[in-house]
């Protein structure tokens, strides 16, 4: 997942009704060390976090936006994302 996937995601969530604030900061892509987390509240109030870590060709963490992405929802460290919109809307509705 590169920051142009990053940022179709994010347009999805918003376009599904939540909201997106990232932890670590104002701007979206922001990393604090090697993670990202955006916080995701929808209209009814409910929030999650999902939390993207960055990973380098030789799998060692990175803290470049462009290294391999892997997204995971903090509540139970389950991987969720996969590179195909409909797999991101699936999710998204599921939240």
């Amino acid at each position: 997942m590169n920051d142009e996937e990053m940022n179709r995601f994010m347009d999805l969530l918003l376009e599904h009704g939540w909201r997106v604030r990232n932890t670590a900061g104002s701007k979206y892509l922001c990393l604090e060390g090697f993670e990202m987390v955006w916080e995701l509240t929808n209209e009814d109030l409910y929030t999650t976090n999902v939390a993207f870590l960055l990973y380098g060709d030789l799998g060692q963490l990175s803290t470049k936006i462009k290294e391999h992405v892997y997204m995971y929802r903090q509540e139970n460290n389950q991987l969720i994302f996969q590179r195909t919109v409909l797999h991101q809307i699936n999710f998204i509705e599921n939240l």
